[in-house]
């Protein structure tokens, strides 16, 4: 016998806890109704009281002619010999057993069965074993995704193969911790799941300072709104925009190097732009890099700081002489670093 949880076997338990032993419980005898007395008494076959040779033990107990010794455990462990007939009956009807499922019993013990605890002991040891070898067989991208999303490692750059196989194979030693691992290896959404917070460890994305539920484009723009009180925000996200936005995951996808623009256009059947871009002249990518703000608001990347205009940090004007978007046009044709510069930002985001 051991008053000790299963699940917390590894708990700490005080040098000796014991229960009374003399009970009144419901009489579980066939034919019989209403409550009954049990109680350990050394010699006797039975622990029900009126079945006991003594009729008057109640009696003496309530008189005080005598006392009957609690029932000790010593840190968490009681021991039954087996000529211990009544007192092993005893403990298998009281209220403290944990299989008797009592009300108003906080702490209870539970009958100790090698055969039954090691099937169990077997079982768990087997899952451990099996979730470790699919921990081991993961190959390096999909090793990163699930140590990102599970949390085993906080931010993607401090990935490393060996150091995350070994984080998460020490978590699924945990019953929640195997939960998250079989979650995470079955979930179709896991790339996508990756990808957001791959892009939010990039600086590409980001949770709106002045509202917690807006992930935003670190540029600008609102990407999705996740309801007030979501548990898994990023999880959201990632359902949202695969079912309402999956041109928006593209671009996320390309801004991360995952794929190139021509599988980027691939994958949204957005031909149009790319394949424009691929052809059109310096001087019509420029018109459409400073047209793209009225013609895309959610993407702010232009912006006026006086009579100067900017793309993100970019100043487009020279020596300060140049002025507005006319300005800016003559100084992006003007300047090949500057247009190489913008030009690399704005095809990031939108192709």
């Amino acid at each position: 016998m051991s008053h000790r949880d299963p699940e917390l076997i590894s708990k700490r338990f005080p040098e000796s806890w014991s229960i009374p032993s003399i009970e009144l419980i419901d009489d579980p005898r066939e034919g019989k109704f209403g409550q009954t007395y049990i109680a350990n008494v050394a010699g006797e076959r039975s622990p029900f009281v009126d079945e006991q040779s003594n009729p008057n033990l109640l009696q003496d107990l309530l008189e005080k002619k005598r006392k009957l010794p609690r029932i000790q455990f010593s840190y968490g462990q009681r021991k039954v010999n087996e000529t211990s007939v009544c007192e092993y009956q005893f403990l298998k009807l009281s209220r403290f057993n944990a299989k008797n499922n009592a009300k108003g019993v906080s702490t209870t013990f539970f009958e100790f069965i090698p055969a039954e605890l090691s099937k169990e002991f077997v079982d768990k040891e087997m899952k451990i074993v099996d979730l470790t070898t699919k921990i081991a067989m993961l190959d390096e991208n999909k090793l990163k995704a699930v140590a990102r999303v599970s949390g085993a490692i906080s931010k993607v750059e401090d990935f490393d193969v060996q150091s995350a196989k070994y984080k998460l194979i020490m978590r699924v030693k945990k019953v929640e911790g195997q939960r998250v691992l079989e979650e995470l290896l079955a979930d179709t959404m896991l790339e996508y799941r990756f990808d957001i917070h791959d892009a939010m460890d990039s600086g590409v994305l980001m949770w709106s300072r002045q509202n917690p539920n807006l992930l935003v484009w670190k540029a600008g723009g609102t990407v999705c709104t996740v309801p007030a009180g979501t548990q898994d925000k990023v999880r959201y996200a990632a359902q949202y925009l695969y079912n309402n936005g999956f041109d928006t995951l593209t671009t996320i996808r390309k801004m991360l190097g995952r794929i190139t623009v021509d599988e980027a256009v691939e994958e949204t059947q957005s031909t149009d732009l790319a394949d424009w871009v691929k052809s059109a002249s310096k001087e019509a990518i420029v018109e459409k890099i400073l047209e793209w703000n009225k013609d895309n608001p959610d993407f702010a990347f232009l912006k006026f700081k006086g009579p100067y205009m900017y793309f993100e940090d970019i100043k487009l004007t020279k020596d300060n002489t140049s002025r507005g978007r006319e300005g800016a046009t003559e100084y992006l044709l003007e300047s090949e670093k500057t247009f190489e510069d913008v030009y690399k930002v704005w095809t990031k985001y939108v192709l």
